[in-house]
């Protein structure tokens, strides 16, 4: 069965390329165009015909499209065999990792999209600093909160786990170092984005997007 996965490098879309190359399923890639209008969004007429809400991720299989980044997660964590992505149905692992996914996709996103796309809710150029400003400080708050859910010692969210939450973590981190914030404060939030980093399907996913997770100090 072919598959086609459309993302923007360094987006949300990263958690869908990662989660994907953890599966070991053949799939091909398609970079999206950031369309030429004041937004700088992907609402192109090429990829307005893939999904009409203009957002990556896109995760087409067969004659079958999936958007969002949580639907695709779930879709392949629980078609693919020999996967463990998603813990047992009917176990609290199972429910504390949907929780997760619920809480970043909604409340944390909500902030990051404040703060990277503010002219998505205002029109003038002041009060999208202001909203940049709260966005940035409110995401500060979600870091301290996630960095004191982190069991210490944990090698993922869950435990000893892996599961589909972690690269979303790390997207979230990797915003989190791109807005300025002292990442590296963030010891057992830090150490899980080490960890992940050793996994092959996670720095494949980099290398294919031409991206890192920290930024590149200054020359």
């Amino acid at each position: 069965m072919e598959r086609l996965l459309y993302y923007s490098p360094g987006t949300i879309s990263l958690a869908s390329h990662i989660l994907l190359r953890e599966t070991g399923l053949p799939f091909s890639a398609a970079r999206v165009r950031v369309a030429q209008n004041k937004h700088r969004n992907y609402r192109t007429p090429e990829f307005l015909a893939v999904n009409p809400r203009g957002l990556v991720p896109v995760l087409v299989v067969g004659q079958e499209t999936i958007t969002e980044s949580v639907a695709i997660a779930l879709y392949l964590a629980e078609t693919t065999e020999g996967q463990s992505l998603l813990p047992p149905m009917g176990t609290f692992d199972r429910v504390r990792a949907l929780e997760w996914l619920a809480w970043l996709a909604t409340a944390v996103h909500r902030v990051i999209g404040g703060y990277y796309r503010p002219e998505h809710v205002v029109e003038e150029p002041i009060a999208a600093s202001e909203v940049q400003a709260f966005a940035k400080a409110q995401f500060q708050r979600y870091c301290e909160e996630i960095e004191a859910k982190i069991v210490e010692g944990s090698h993922y969210i869950l435990g000893d786990r892996y599961s589909l939450v972690d690269p979303f973590l790390l997207v979230y981190y990797r915003w989190g170092a791109q807005m300025g914030l002292d990442m590296r404060s963030l010891r057992r939030w830090s150490s899980l984005a080490e960890r992940m980093l050793e996994r092959p399907a996670v720095t494949e996913a980099l290398q294919a997007e031409g991206i890192a997770i920290w930024p590149e100090p200054p020359a």
